[in-house]
């Protein structure tokens, strides 16, 4: 005699699809989170990056970070003065820097906006930051731009385009170069530039549109982000330099630009380079954790 009856296959199969459709799917029923068993992908995908640590291709070194870290804000006070900004930007100018990209908000007015905004005509590939997203409840996107000057001298604008691939524990794994939750303010109908994609259109010489047709904006499966190992590099490049960078890619102190305190090599380094400026100074940086570092800070776009 069959105690659970003929039906009970069917029933079994059938709750048995629903709870793991849940686990996996948990968006399915309004549940935020990315389903019971991305935490297991997650810990293999990070765990993947170092079983093949030795094998791993280093930083590319035509990409270098121009660090506003603590030694710059002790020695020229913070927030950084924008005139400190523009005579940085004189100097990457001066040793040949192809694109200069800021991962800095820019968005009320102050002194030395007429000296950054010069200084960005003069050099004619920066990047500068504007800001789009919808806090939780709004109605509409809420838009942050770079203050006027900085727009109308910048070659391309983009926004950082984070949050969408933030995983539940504060790691980012995929990225898409186009954000199509919102319309570019500057491209109507296109989908939001990411600073990413305004740092390769500018520094390859293409045009935005050119990169989202290679990037398309719906592009699935989502491409997962190819991890560099990083590398150790002096705060200053001299031979006592006490602390070091923990970087994939070349770090330079914003300071030693200015003050011109570059070695030889950082200054070959330069030439022809794609320089990312941006904050990893204690308490005003993104926590960003990969795989090779948990701990490692970032500006909020690399």
């Amino acid at each position: 005699m069959n105690l659970l009856g003929k039906s009970f296959p069917k029933r079994f199969t059938a709750v048995f699809c629903v709870l793991a459709a849940l686990a996996y799917l948990p968006f399915l029923v309004g549940i935020h989170s990315n389903g019971l068993f991305s935490s297991i992908e997650s810990v293999w995908h990070d765990r993947a990056f170092n079983l093949r640590e030795g094998s791993i291709k280093p930083g590319d070194p035509r990409m270098i970070l121009l660090a506003v870290d603590d030694d710059t804000v002790h020695a020229l006070g913070f927030p950084l003065p924008r005139k400190v900004y523009a005579k940085a930007l004189a100097k990457l100018r001066e040793h040949g820097a192809k694109t200069v990209v800021f991962d800095v908000l820019f968005l009320e007015n102050r002194e030395g906006d007429a000296e950054l905004a010069a200084e960005t005509k003069k050099h004619g590939d920066v990047v500068h930051l504007f800001v789009i997203e919808k806090p939780d409840g709004a109605e509409k996107p809420r838009l942050q731009m770079a203050v006027k000057p900085l727009r109308e001298a910048s070659k391309i604008l983009g926004s950082p385009s984070i949050a969408q691939h933030l995983d539940d524990d504060g790691h980012i794994r995929t990225f898409l170069l186009f954000n199509p939750d919102f319309e570019d303010p500057f491209r109507k109908g296109k989908p939001v530039t990411s600073l990413a994609a305004a740092a390769v259109a500018s520094f390859t010489g293409k045009t935005v549109d050119q990169v989202l047709a290679e990037n398309p904006a719906d592009q699935q499966p989502i491409p997962v982000l190819n991890f560099r190992k990083p590398v150790e590099w002096k705060r200053h490049d001299r031979a006592d330099s006490g602390d070091k960078y923990w970087s994939p890619y070349r770090t330079i102190s914003l300071m030693d630009v200015v003050d011109g305190k570059l070695s030889k090599e950082q200054k070959e380094s330069l030439k022809g380079a794609l320089v990312m400026v941006g904050s990893i100074s204690t308490g005003y940086f993104d926590h960003y954790p990969g795989p090779f570092n948990a701990h490692t800070p970032a500006p909020s776009s690399i």
